[in-house]
């Protein structure tokens, strides 16, 4: 069964599930909050949110994989799984800010090169992004833009190590999912960066590119 057949299912023509899902795109919300979200969007009052109806919708959605819930003293809170952001933004058609993630190459001529391509491409906009390089090039690149970053790895890892680029990058995923659509580019930097790219833009549901020589992106995911 595909993420989308998943999504439709978990949700079944139940408006509440949906109000709940574009709700929880927003962060971890409390069932307070949720009730809350429900009754201003159905335009009645909080007490015709039964806690019966809501929690048997949150439910359906925690059973079908889509969000999970935790218990904290009297508060009950429910969140979207993180893999499951952004095949839920997409479904649901929302778009969020899009935020880039490539590799270094020795020479850092990289970040112009990606930038310019990718303002010259009408479907990417990406308004931050996060470039991964090695120990080498730490020190070649000066004259930063407050939208890039640099994540600098050990040469051991981003040479060596599939699994150590991908915990690396894994965190960063997560730390900026919520609020942004990543796109991952795998034409720079090691074959374990492009592998675990390629690997990251499957699991969370992101896309994936690759610029050739001439300049056109190609969409690999």
């Amino acid at each position: 069964m595909s993420v989308v057949d998943v999504i439709e299912r978990a949700i079944g023509g139940v408006e509440s599930r949906r109000i709940l899902l574009e709700e929880l795109l927003e962060g971890e919300k409390t069932g307070l909050q949720l009730r809350y979200a429900l009754a201003k969007s159905f335009g009645v009052g909080l007490d015709e949110i039964s806690d019966a109806r809501l929690y048997h919708n949150i439910s359906q959605l925690e059973e079908a994989g889509l969000i999970r819930c935790r218990r904290e003293w009297k508060d009950k809170f429910a969140e979207i799984i993180p893999q499951m952001i952004q095949p839920v933004r997409d479904y649901l058609g929302i778009r969020a800010p899009v935020m880039y993630i490539g590799a270094l190459e020795d020479e850092p001529y990289v970040i112009r090169r990606v930038r310019q391509v990718l303002l010259d491409n009408s479907r990417v906009k990406p308004v931050s992004y996060l470039f991964l390089g090695s120990e080498s090039v730490r020190g070649k690149v000066s004259g930063l833009t407050d939208d890039v970053q640099i994540m600098v790895l050990p040469d051991r890892i981003i040479n060596y190590s599939f699994d150590g680029v991908y915990e690396a990058v894994r965190v960063e995923v997560e730390k900026y999912l919520r609020k942004n659509e990543i796109v991952f580019d795998v034409t720079c930097g090691s074959r374990f960066t492009a592998i675990a790219f390629y690997g990251l833009a499957h699991e969370y549901g992101c896309k994936c590119f690759y610029i050739m020589d001439d300049n056109r992106l190609i969409w690999i995911k």
